[in-house]
């Protein structure tokens, strides 16, 4: 362990102006120092007042009555999503509007002559546990290559799988598996720990097994994965997690209660097209995230600038 003596530190020179440019310099810096207070307190209540504004905003088209009510919210904050949306939070109202939107049926252009139905995800999906016996690997047995054995730690926020830090499995283990192995197209759904509700395609990958925090969710042929997928992430699929989370220090559900989803199910056709709109709109999300770090770097560049000009200045 790195250490530095008694002797080390009083030894150390210390710049020392005279007493009265000490005082001069303790004033200038308090006085800084109470400006960036008042600074903060303010960009603090700007934030706060912000973040309602949009939040306001954003419940008013998700929380609309009827088609009317939802063009006139519409009509507040069409074009006006680059001054709205400046913050994490705003982003993540956004997306969660867009999803939300989603499923309720506001995205599409269909007549919907044909309302759509809701059905339970266990009568249009298979639940497949992963292998929780005797054969359960644990990590002696991984491999530097070999038939992927997927984690919770493996999704990334986006429905992707983490390659670079996969786990893999020899043939002869992964035959040893009775449960949990997957077929192309299938999702993963994390069923315990904070990460409760985690989705993802277990794309790219053909053959594999799931950790036991997963189960794997198979769809039938009437529903596209990439719907799924939007659903269960939406804020519409999280509020089933909250009705079945048995709310301990450890959330975890069971594959039973996830059966017991229900999701709008509309035609293929309108599938389609709602994948198609979100993926287009959670697209323009991210241009904007973009542009937020862009901003972020120019105020931390600007912040650097007066920071340097007021040391500059308080040496003078």
């Amino acid at each position: 362990m790195k250490n530095v003596s008694r002797e080390q530190i009083l030894a150390l020179p210390v710049l020392l102006p005279p007493l009265a440019e000490q005082h001069r310099i303790v004033a200038k810096v308090d006085e800084l120092m109470a400006l960036c207070d008042r600074l903060e307190a303010r960009q603090a209540d700007a934030q706060h007042a912000h973040a309602r504004l949009v939040q306001a905003l954003l419940d008013s088209l998700t929380q609309a009555r009827d088609a009317e009510e939802f063009q006139a919210a519409w009509e507040r904050v069409e074009g006006k999503f680059n001054d709205l949306v400046t913050t994490d939070s705003s982003m993540d109202g956004l997306r969660a509007a867009v999803l939300e939107l989603a499923f309720q049926g506001r995205l599409t252009a269909c007549s919907r002559n044909e309302p759509w139905q809701y059905v339970k995800l266990g009568s249009v999906a298979k639940l497949i546990n992963g292998d929780r016996g005797s054969n359960y690997p644990n990590r002696s047995e991984y491999v530097p290559e070999g038939i992927a054995f997927i984690n919770t730690g493996h999704i990334n926020p986006d429905g992707s799988l983490d390659l670079d830090a996969m786990h893999y499995l020899t043939r002869d283990k992964f035959e040893s598996l009775r449960s949990g192995k997957i077929e192309p197209d299938d999702l993963i759904y994390c069923l315990r720990g904070a990460t409760l509700g985690k989705t993802a395609f277990v794309r790219p990958f053909t053959e594999g097994a799931i950790a036991s925090s997963l189960v794997i969710l198979r769809f039938a042929k009437s529903v596209l994965p990439e719907f799924a997928y939007y659903f269960l992430v939406s804020p519409q699929g999280r509020r089933w997690i909250w009705k079945f989370d048995n709310g301990s220090a450890q959330p975890n559900l069971a594959a039973s209660s996830v059966r017991e989803y229900e999701m709008p199910l509309p035609t293929l056709e309108e599938q389609r097209q709602v994948v198609s709109r979100v993926t287009e709109l959670l697209a323009l999300c991210d241009q904007l995230k973009a542009g937020i770090v862009a901003a972020r770097a120019k105020q931390a560049q600007l912040a650097e600038a007066l920071v340097k000009q007021a040391v500059a200045t308080a040496a003078g």
